[in-house]
């Protein structure tokens, strides 16, 4: 069962909207669609980040001071992403929290 919460980050600057998909077989992620007015088809950034502890949760991605910090869903969370990425952009970028990396 795939099961999913949200966190609205009140940022007057981005409006980043951050969501967690977990699905117990494979991976959770972290993912990120800005607010649009219309239905534009937005491209897809696929943040894919070294493998690092993980043992923490897929929000650890958002943390600005956290191991994660630089990555795209650092930069949303803390309303420091460039306006290019924030309005512009889809992201996803997946966790393997207790999971064997995406390496191997």
């Amino acid at each position: 069962t795939t099961t999913t919460t949200t966190s609205v980050v009140k940022d007057p600057q981005t409006r980043s909207r951050l969501m967690k998909v977990s699905d117990p077989q494979t991976y959770s992620a972290l993912s990120y669609a800005p607010p649009t007015k219309d239905e534009k088809k937005l491209p897809l950034l696929l943040v894919l980040h070294g493998a690092g502890k993980n043992d923490g949760d897929a929000w650890s991605l958002a943390d600005p001071q956290g191991e994660h910090r630089g990555l795209a869903p650092s930069l949303l969370a803390s309303g420091n992403a460039p306006p290019v990425l924030a309005d512009n952009f889809a992201v996803v970028t997946p966790y393997s929290a207790g999971k064997p990396s995406f390496y191997g």
